[in-house]
């Protein structure tokens, strides 16, 4: 089972749809993906990429569709979706109409440029012609008294009745005028009509409301048709906004269908006028008609497709398909059979998508759109847990409100949040402090790292900064954080019996807050990439997934504790991890099965993951069991069904809504295709061959002299000359500490566990041999030395000069750099190319640094433009002036290092360490800051707090980072120096965390010494001998 509520077709043109009667199926084009409809019950059969780009237009015969993009043709099979033929480009500009003559066997096409191509389907010949340099509009074929004639519309008012010969040349045989001609249509005539009387042609413009119908042969009006005047009431914008669609009916000869003003579809007769009902509520751009005109289809500007049913005059169909992307969906848990849609054309969709089949009509797309004060994109909905008719949202602005959907009435939040994405959950009644009781709660957190919550009864109160009451509940805590100086809160969700709420970080972190009492009872950091996805579900509500940046998911079972420490020691293993997406993950569901536990997961890797949940002694297993692959763009949102629990609905950046059952689509047991339906079709396209239908002897062009052109200089300018004259960018590379960096590459592990003891010890005090001997000292006797022999010792142990330099004082930090110059004077090639001079002097920029140009004074490189504008000669005020716009300029380019050089010659000190810090380069800010700032400025420790916390997220640097962290001296920073050295887990790395502890007399101490030897029991009972 497989049902789609489909995209929007492409607007303004009436080229993108189309009916195929041997198939009974109805087709149009939405952005570069074909869509096929059942004429049957207009459900949904399939879709496929048809082109890379935009398709301006389609055609097709049998099982043949022919599809434009650009100035291309492709050919792709209905039945099975396989990319058949790509036809070497002809035309020169993008493709406006093609049209399928003399059974199928013949294509025509025209352009902007006004040029006609046909062409055998065969690609065995062709005929372009250029006989109007004017874009054509449209393209009518027809069949009279034996013989192909092409009725063709510019869009400068000519309209060309051509005689297609049998050599696929045409020959002009009657001309018309009506100016900005937007549609053409023949009457319709039996196939087997033995009659010589033409059949009149009507002619449509875009900018006023006459209608011509010609006689042909004569080259004359037959009759002029108005369509009705617009409404005074109507904006202006209304009244000037017309497209005119015409389409004769096949039924009766002489009555004429037309699309007018904003949503009236009237018909032309000339002794009777009517019209259908006004459904389209915009402009409509296509009228097709089906079942040899008992039926119609069309759509608009306003997102629909109908399906008429032109006895009755009545919409068998009316669906509200999706122009933007639909960002999140949620199912009512009160009415399990609507679905509310988050869409990013600023609505909210409510979809019935369970509504039972009454009159004869299919309601599987029954919808209503939230529309009403509501701007940008909507990027979540959730409805509310106990009211039926209100549903809260976030738009892309950072605002919240709540939308009556009974009352059609948009309730927005006082307060919002920066422009972002926004996660919203419903969390109850809140004990809030100094607040008191606040009923009905919203929480929000946005990417400003703000967690807001709302009392949605009184949306005119300014909400309540959670933050603050967090911190407040939980001191100790929130110090520890104060040194994760990058990090931010970006995601919140609450469980469905309000009793935890979990916050996601930018670092991967996660927290666990009872909601009663506010308090932390849980943290995570088994990763370090921004969490992108949280969802409570499972047994009991109680299991918590978390989905990650970088595709990873983890599971975490949280249950009420009592008695917990002020700081609880992060949990760096979860209850599983997984790693079966590889793209970020957008969206995490829960199922709502009673016996058993399914975790659903949306992802950038346009795939749909569902996975089976089973608890177990120590954990839980996670198998996956199916792998949903029809998207053909980055889901964004996944959730289930409640009356059938198998059921999924899934949307994506493709702008398809699928409902689907997640055992139609199993993962199989041995190798698994994960390529994407995307990746398939889009290779199909990039590695087809393309048919040569193009040669001396078979392509022919008849132009006008107007349409002449003579070949410009640039055309005729080969790849060669064009690759001589680029030329590339040259810039000076924002790296002077190399030796420093390299020391740190290749220092073990091993080295820098111990001297983050020994730093420690230089800062805060303490013993670091006694405190390795009392963590020594708890390690049973049972335990064999072999186990623990190689990481237990003198944290005095290995060769780390420069490490330990960066880390002294500012004695320490000249001697490195002295250091640093003499590892540069070892090395040969140490210029790069810059403009304006051959070489760039590092040695130079690093004496800037340490203000000692004595020695730079007899360097051969002092003709470098940096140290010639050391000299002011035009005034001291307009050197400094032109020096500072210099480094800021520089700064911009990304020119680091000649940035900070700048702004160091004119002695602005803390402008250069901020260009450094802005650049990510740290060591050579604290270098700078080191050398020119005295010793007590407390911009020193926070670079290196700052440095620390950014180099946490890397699982090879989380040593040096915990140093960073220590030499910080900011608070919370010496917890986190702890928390890192244990992340990995590794049995020496939870040794120096528990010695780092005793040390600096942490909170944690003894339950560090404990875990480590836990861990150390485990591996003692394995028997491995595994090393550190």
């Amino acid at each position: 089972m497989l049902q789609a509520y489909p995209p929007v077709p492409n607007w303004y043109t009436s080229h993108c749809a189309c009916v195929v009667n041997s198939l009974n199926y109805y087709v149009y084009a939405s952005r570069n993906a074909i869509v096929v409809m059942d004429l049957a019950t207009f459900a949904f059969v399939k879709t496929f990429l048809g082109a890379m780009q935009r398709i301006n237009a389609i055609a097709a015969h049998e099982q043949f569709c022919y599809i434009a993009e650009g100035n291309r043709i492709r050919t792709w099979n209905l039945i099975d979706s396989r990319l058949l033929i790509a036809y070497k480009a002809i035309h020169k500009n993008d493709i406006t109409v093609i049209q399928c003559i003399r059974g199928g066997t013949t294509l025509v096409s025209g352009d902007k440029s006004g040029t006609l191509v046909l062409q055998l389907v065969s690609g065995d010949q062709c005929w372009r012609s250029e006989k109007v340099n004017s874009e054509i509009k449209t393209i009518a074929p027809m069949c009279h008294a034996g013989q192909d004639y092409l009725a063709i519309a510019y869009a400068n008012g000519m309209i060309y009745i051509e005689k297609v010969l049998a050599d696929l040349k045409t020959e002009t045989v009657y001309q018309m005028t009506h100016a900005n001609v937007n549609n053409l249509a023949w009457q319709y005539q039996e196939v087997y009509q033995a009659t010589t009387a033409w059949p009149l042609l009507a002619s449509s413009t875009r900018r006023n409301r006459e209608i011509f119908i010609w006689n042909v042969p004569s080259e004359s009006k037959h009759a002029v048709a108005k369509i009705p005047a617009p409404s005074p009431k109507w904006t202006e914008q209304q009244r000037n906004t017309l497209w005119i669609e015409l389409a004769w009916s096949p039924l009766e000869k002489d009555r004429l269908w037309v699309s007018s003003y904003i949503f009236k579809i009237n018909n032309g007769n000339a002794v009777s006028k009517g019209r259908l009902p006004d459904i389209h509520s915009r402009i409509a751009f296509s009228l097709i008609w089906v079942d040899q005109g008992h039926r119609m289809v069309s759509y608009g500007l306003d997102k629909q497709i109908v399906y008429w049913d032109m006895h009755d005059s009545v919409a068998r169909v009316q669906m509200v398909t999706q122009a933007a992307f639909p960002y999140s969906i949620d199912i009512s848990a009160w009415n399990p059979g609507q679905a509310a849609v988050g869409i990013g054309d600023a609505n909210i969709k409510i979809w019935q998508f369970l509504s039972t089949m009454t009159s004869g009509k299919d309601d599987f797309y029954q919808a209503s759109v939230m529309w009403k004060e509501m701007q940008g994109q909507i990027r979540h909905v959730r409805w509310h847990p106990t009211q039926d008719n209100k549903i809260a949202y976030s738009n892309e602005y950072g605002r919240i409100g709540v939308y009556d959907i009974s009352k059609i009435k948009n309730m927005r939040f006082k307060g919002y949040h920066d422009a972002g994405t926004v996660t919203i959950a419903w969390a109850g009644d809140l004990v809030l402090g100094e607040h008191g009781v606040v009923q009905d709660t919203l929480i929000s957190c946005g990417v400003d790292g703000k967690i807001l919550v709302f009392h949605t009864g009184k949306p005119h109160f300014a909400p309540v900064l959670l933050e603050d009451i967090l911190a407040q509940a939980n001191p100790a805590w929130s110090k520890a954080n104060q040194a994760k100086v990058n990090t931010k809160r970006c995601i919140v969700d609450v469980d469905p019996k309000y009793r935890f709420l979990a916050i996601g970080n930018t670092d991967g972190v996660v927290e666990v807050y009872r909601l009663d009492t506010l308090k932390i009872i849980y943290v995570c950091n088994a990763l370090t990439v921004n969490v992108t996805a949280m969802a409570w579900g499972g047994k009991d509500q109680s299991y918590l997934a978390v989905g990650y940046r970088s595709g990873n998911i983890t599971i975490h079972k949280i249950s009420i504790q009592d008695n917990l420490p002020e700081i609880p020691i992060p949990d760096s293993t979860a209850l599983h991890k997984s790693d079966f997406h590889k793209k970020p993950i957008n969206c995490l569901s829960w199922s709502h099965h009673v016996d058993k536990m399914y975790l659903a997961s949306a992802s950038e890797d346009d795939s749909v993951g569902v996975f089976a949940v089973n608890e177990e002694k120590d954990g839980v297993q996670v198998t996956p069991e199916a792998h949903f692959k029809q998207h053909r763009g980055r889901v964004l949102t996944v959730c289930w069904g409640y009356e059938d629990t198998d059921v999924l609905i899934s949307g994506a950046e493709d702008r398809f809504i699928y409902l689907w059952k997640w055992t139609d689509y199993l993962y199989p047991k041995g190798k698994h295709d994960r390529t994407s339906a995307r990746e398939k079709e889009l290779a199909m396209i990039t590695r087809s061959p393309i048919m040569g239908n193009q040669s001396e002897s078979t392509t022919v062009t008849v132009a006008s002299s107007s349409s002449m052109k003579a070949p410009t200089a640039q055309a005729d300018m080969s790849h060669t000359d064009i690759a001589q004259h680029a030329k590339k960018k040259r810039r000076v590379p924002n790296a002077l500490m190399i030796a420093s960096r390299r020391s740190q590459q290749v220092l073990t592990q091993d080295i820098m566990l111990r001297r983050s003891l020994l730093l420690a010890a230089s800062i805060y005090g303490g013993d670091p041999l006694s405190a390795i001997e009392h963590v020594k000292s708890k390690i049973p006797a049972h335990i064999n030395p072999s186990l623990y022999d190689a990481y237990v010792g003198s944290p005095y142990e290995g060769d780390s000069e420069l490490l330990d330099l960066f880390f002294g004082d500012k004695n320490d930090m000249r001697r490195l750099l002295d250091l640093e110059e003499s590892q540069m004077a070892q090395v040969k090639e140490r210029s790069w190319p810059l403009p304006g001079s051959e070489t760039f002097d590092l040695k130079l920029a690093l004496d800037v640094i340490r203000s000692s140009t004595q020695e730079s004074q007899s360097s051969s490189n002092m003709i470098d433009w940096v140290a010639l504008a050391l000299s002011p000669t035009a005034g001291k005020e307009a050197w400094l002036a032109m020096m500072e716009n210099t480094a800021t300029q520089l700064a911009r380019a990304g020119q680091t290092v000649l940035a900070a050089t700048c702004y160091l010659a004119c002695s602005k000190v803390y402008d250069a360490i901020n260009v450094y810090r802005k650049a990510k380069m740290y060591r050579e800010a604290i270098a700078l800051a080191k050398i020119r700032l005295p010793p007590i400025d407390p911009l020193i420790p926070t670079l290196y707090a700052e440095w620390g916390d950014l180099l946490k997220n890397s699982t090879t640097e989380e040593e040096f980072a915990a140093m960073c962290f220590i030499k910080g001296q900011v608070p919370g920073s010496t917890v986190q120096a702890i928390n890192l050295l244990a992340r990995k887990q590794k049995d020496g790395h939870l040794f120096w965390a528990a010695c780092l502890a005793c040390l600096l007399n942490d909170s944690t101490a003894d339950e560090r010494i404990s875990q480590y030897i836990q861990a150390l029991e485990k591996r003692a009972t394995r028997g491995s001998g595994e090393r550190m």
